[in-house]
């Protein structure tokens, strides 16, 4: 995320008036989607995925918390320490979908 972040809000901003930016962002973002929602299922399947989530909504919550945007608000706008993101969202995840 270090090295992506930034180029996520290249992307945003080009992306509106060059159409292979929009197809790479896509298909960047559908390979983001499917490798977290094979993890997620990994852990249903083993039976680590807590009772009260569902696969779906367990990927949405991965997204969102290891997204470039959550962690550009955290790292760029907040201050936060590349570290304090990485122990603040191994957290997060472990108590949203364990």
């Amino acid at each position: 995320m270090r090295r992506t972040a930034p180029l996520e809000a290249v992307m945003q901003t080009a992306m509106h008036t060059e159409g292979e930016v929009q197809t790479s962002h896509d298909h960047g973002e559908g390979l983001r989607i499917e490798g977290y929602g094979r993890f997620v299922r990994a852990l249903d399947n083993r039976g680590l995925l807590s009772p009260s989530n569902n696969v779906k909504e367990s990927t949405d919550v991965l997204l969102t918390l290891l997204g470039p945007s959550t962690y550009s608000n955290l790292t760029r706008d907040r201050g936060w320490k590349h570290t304090q993101f990485v122990r603040w969202a191994s957290e997060a995840l472990a108590q949203q979908l364990l």
